[in-house]
């Protein structure tokens, strides 16, 4: 089909030029077919460039591009788990090449390209880098490291941890992982806070719709509204917060709490009162840089003046 399609194209051409219906029809149409067809057909095509290019079409780079360079999440993955662990790596492309090399003093990954096109690059930001580690208890070390993006009780998140670090690819333990984040609201918000630090750079526009999970459920699991299991009961007010309190510890538990106008749960006021001043001030600091929206801010005004004592940066007023 596609030699047919080229020889009409070549007689349409020679006859009628490149403008001509017949030829821009046979264009489209074997443009449109290929692009149609599933990945793992297009790539058994082998289809040239210049082919492709017959056809109106052009070589997708690959999903992940760095500086310009296309690769599959299996080139990539295993190129920076071995600049991780060797101090470098390369992906090489025809005419250039992806240079990874592990930076020591902030243990990330800079890259730069080399060759056509060559680009001075800088440092990949990746979240959590150590599930590329070699030892499986060092990624389940970086995986616990993040727990709180997951929205997961244990023994669930245990579970899904030991399958995650147990995989052999880097490229599927990344993907185990996305899998495993994409219904979390945490990872949508902690994502949503890295745009909104960057759109000085990018110039993306954050919209309403952005601000909101897909499912109404991750954001019950966000605070632990929801039943325990498919078709549970609901749970209460008091329960629902001990339950976040157990998962996520007390700091993540009053950083999702006080997003709500309402009065923070008796079992989040009760764990703060048992807090010695050298447990509260360390506390404060923290809150003060997480607790950033005008309802949140009240919220770390209440604790502050109820338990900071001579930590409180507050004084109450002497009538």
């Amino acid at each position: 089909m596609l030699d047919k399609t080229s020889q009409e194209m070549a007689e349409a051409e020679r006859t009628e030029g490149k403008k001509s219906l017949h030829y821009i029809g046979n264009q489209v149409l074997m443009g449109t077919f290929i692009s149609d067809l599933p990945p793992h057909l297009q790539d058994a095509l082998k289809l040239t460039q210049e082919t492709l290019e017959r056809f109106g079409l052009s070589a997708s780079p690959g999903p992940i591009d760095v500086l310009g360079v296309g690769m599959k999440p299996e080139e990539f993955w295993s190129a920076v788990a071995r600049a991780l662990d060797k101090g470098y790596a390369a992906v090489l492309k025809k005419g250039t090449r992806l240079q990874l090399s592990r930076d020591d003093a902030s243990s990330r990954i800079r890259a730069a390209r080399k060759g056509a096109g060559a680009r001075g690059g800088g440092t990949l930001n990746m979240p959590c880098l150590g599930l590329l580690e070699k030892e499986q208890s060092k990624r389940l070390q970086s995986l616990r490291s993040i727990q709180s993006w997951f929205d997961l009780d244990e023994p669930e998140r245990s579970r899904v941890f030991d399958g995650i670090a147990e995989a052999n690819s880097p490229a599927e333990r990344i993907r185990l992982m996305n899998a495993s984040l994409k219904d979390s609201a945490t990872w949508l918000y902690t994502n949503l806070a890295e745009r909104v630090r960057g759109q000085h750079v990018t110039n993306q526009p954050i919209f309403i719709s952005d601000l909101l999970p897909a499912s109404f459920d991750a954001l019950r699991q966000h605070i632990r509204t929801s039943p325990l299991s498919l078709g549970g009961e609901e749970p209460s007010w008091s329960s629902a917060a001990g339950r976040l309190l157990r998962s996520e510890g007390l700091e993540e538990s009053i950083v999702r709490l006080s997003c709500l106008p309402s009065r923070l749960p008796e079992a989040v006021l009760t764990q703060l009162s048992q807090l010695s001043s050298a447990e509260i001030s360390p506390l404060l600091v923290k809150l003060e840089s997480r607790l950033l929206s005008p309802v949140q801010r009240l919220h770390r005004l209440y604790i502050d003046l109820r338990f900071g004592g001579a930590c409180s940066r507050w004084r109450p007023i002497q009538l």
